[in-house]
């Protein structure tokens, strides 16, 4: 819940500063915040993760559907020719990382079932079928990681069914990888790097407010945003801004080395977002921060035992 009050107030200190409007920019971000306050205080964790595993299932559907239908907005891919669709999750990014964040915390805590497997099968199809790269590889490292962090027969048999769907079904990620050092590709790794540079560059003498919240678009003269939550930050928001977003992340994800599944789950944002800003996008956030509100609400007797003993070996060492 702090960290997206800690973005709303960087986008308001930001945008104040320059003189732009900040009341829509925020209220996403406050929103996001107060149902997570609704989900931890109202006992609504189950409801939540259940309406949250429906939708993203439908929508990982029409993902599927998508190349076969013109009902859904598809966006070409200038690096590989193709059209890619987020189905009724808008760009393929957000439902990719989306669908991400629902797969990993699926695979992490859910008993294998028939309809868990099913479940899983079609998040990880419309995954690959949405071609976003950097999401695939970043999901593909966190599960690497959450059976490195907790090793079980179940995760390492998950581990070799997703491979094989991906041999079968990665082609468009797979052209897409043939492709990340293409020079001038609007997706890849140089690009980022160069449009970077430039942001810097063109935003060094307001370090201090930024040059407000979505407005790299126009001072990168492409129109194109940052492709890095932590460039984004920096750039529109200054150094206060990152303060107060340093604070609130500090404050909301300060418990999450307790728990395996929110730490996995962290640290896949936390990465995703170097080339994407993954943090920022709302339906990604608004995800990440229920999963998160979940999982603490699963173990809050655990999570709050392990704080104590903590707190116990720290006074027993220092008598």
């Amino acid at each position: 819940m702090a960290f997206p009050l800690g973005v709303a107030a960087a986008i308001a200190v930001a945008n104040i500063a320059n003189s732009l409007n900040y009341v829509e920019a925020i209220s996403r971000y406050v929103a996001i915040a107060a149902l997570a306050l609704l989900i931890a205080t109202r006992e609504l964790d189950r409801w939540a993760l259940a309406i949250l595993r429906t939708t993203v299932a439908v929508g990982a559907l029409t993902v599927l559907v998508a190349p076969y239908t013109n009902f859904f907005v598809r966006y070409l891919d200038e690096a590989t020719g193709e059209l890619r669709s987020g189905g009724l999750m808008g760009h393929p990014n957000f439902a990719a990382y989306v669908m991400s964040f629902t797969l990993l915390y699926i695979v992490l805590t859910c008993r294998v079932t028939i309809l868990m497997i099913a479940e899983c099968a079609l998040l990880l199809a419309a995954i690959l079928s949405s071609g976003s790269l950097a999401a695939a590889l970043t999901a593909a490292a966190a599960w690497g990681l959450s059976l490195v962090l907790r090793p079980t027969l179940r995760g390492w048999a998950l581990a070799v069914a997703a491979a094989t769907a991906a041999a079968l079904l990665g082609s468009v990620v797979l052209s897409r990888l043939m492709e990340v050092g293409a020079t001038g590709r609007a997706d890849s790794l140089l690009w980022r790097q160069i449009q970077w540079e430039k942001l810097l560059s063109v935003s060094a003498g307001d370090r201090l407010f930024g040059i407000g919240w979505q407005q790299s678009g126009a001072a990168s003269g492409n129109g194109l945003g940052a492709h890095s939550a932590y460039v984004q930050a920096l750039v529109e928001t200054g150094a206060v801004g990152c303060l107060l977003m340093v604070v609130g992340a500090t404050v909301a994800f300060s418990w999450v080395h307790r728990s395996t599944t929110a730490a996995v789950l962290t640290i896949y944002c936390a990465v995703a977002s170097l080339t994407d800003p993954v943090a920022f996008y709302p339906s990604c956030l608004t995800a990440l921060i229920v999963l998160l509100t979940i999982e603490y609400r699963r173990h809050p007797h655990k999570l709050k035992n392990m704080a104590l003993q903590a707190r116990l070996r720290d006074r027993t060492a220092v008598l």
